[in-house]
């Protein structure tokens, strides 16, 4: 603790100075622009700022500490870092904002999906198997057509997947989609992976992922969202799909 304690002391002076030129600017910003019409989109410019002092002199300062230390743990370097310069940071509500700053800095919990935005289901009919070659590997291609609703609006899907069976036995499928809405003039397009097998009913069933790779109308807001999806499809090519979508 004592070496730590001294590697903050040594990193809150060197900050010091940094902090202290930044400051001085800002002293004479505030004397040039101080009046009794000042511009209030100035005042939250200012106010901004002082906020980022908050929290990146503390994430700098353990950075520092983990530098000179490399076995101090992340949440105490953080903790030293946070209590050394606390007396460097002199604005309103300062209390909220340190704890803002363990939340930006000490947020080690693992990333979850959450819900998805919506769900999407369809029925799916697929052409017979062709057979053919990707860069030198046996394959197959088939059409597909799909019907469903898609944020509540009726739709259909077509496209085509090509499907390569590894070593393993597992079949891999990729290929290229569009979803065009029944109600206005809305097209999404979409890329697809998946990872499928043979069960014991006979079915190909696959889990894979959806890439939107361009929307318009009435489906425009599907642009920024990515998709998972599970689906099955018998040998007389008859199948169904659920998808799930997230905003990216």
């Amino acid at each position: 603790m004592l070496l730590i304690r001294r590697a903050v002391a040594f990193g809150k002076a060197y900050l010091q100075l940094d902090y202290d030129v930044f400051m001085g600017k800002r002293f004479l910003y505030r004397r040039q622009t101080t009046s009794n019409n000042r511009n209030p989109i100035l005042s939250e410019i200012e106010l901004q700022i002082s906020a980022t002092d908050a929290l990146v002199i503390p994430i700098i300062t353990a950075i520092f500490v983990m530098a000179i230390c490399p076995y101090v743990p992340m949440q105490t370097a953080v903790a030293a870092a946070e209590q050394g310069v606390t007396s460097l940071v002199k604005i309103s509500n300062t209390s909220s904002l340190v704890a803002l700053a363990k939340v930006v800095t000490i947020n080690n919990t693992f990333p979850t999906l959450g819900s998805p935005f919506v769900v999407y289901k369809e029925s799916d009919n697929s052409s017979a198997p062709s057979p053919m070659f990707i860069n030198g590997t046996h394959a197959q291609a088939t059409a597909f057509k799909g019907n469903g609703t898609l944020a509540g609006m009726p739709d259909t899907d077509t496209g085509t997947a090509y499907l390569v069976t590894r070593r393993d036995g597992s079949v891999y499928t990729f290929g290229n989609g569009a979803v065009v809405s029944k109600m206005g003039n809305g097209i999404l397009t979409y890329r697809f992976d998946a990872i499928g097998h043979y069960l014991h009913d006979g079915k190909l069933h696959d889990t894979g992922h959806v890439i939107v790779k361009s929307t318009s109308g009435n489906l425009a807001s599907f642009s920024d969202m990515i998709g998972l999806y599970k689906d099955w499809y018998d040998r007389s090519g008859k199948g169904m799909t659920t998808m799930w979508f997230w905003e990216g």
